[in-house]
């Protein structure tokens, strides 16, 4: 069955998860979260879909502000040790 818009997750929490998920699982876990979606929207109504989204969305925010401070440091470390190789 293809989703219609009545039971397709919000597009901006969609592309917010995308940034959050790790890379390798980030399919997986986007596929599960629209199909709880869709799910809850026909069971208990769209609004009560979105919002038990959005609250999923904002639970993934934080992991998304550590990812990027790890990924950061990781580079600015990459970075220190490139800088301090000998020039040959």
């Amino acid at each position: 069955m293809k989703p219609t818009n009545q039971n397709h997750p919000p597009r901006l929490g969609e592309w917010i998860l995308q940034h959050c998920l790790g890379y390798e699982d980030r399919q997986h876990r986007l596929g599960d979260f629209e199909e709880v979606f869709q799910y809850t929207a026909e069971s208990e109504g769209r609004l009560c879909a979105l919002r038990w989204y959005w609250w999923q969305v904002l639970r993934s925010i934080p992991e998304l502000v550590r990812n990027s401070f790890v990924i950061e440091s990781s580079i600015i470390k990459a970075q220190m040790v490139y800088n301090s190789l000998p020039l040959i």
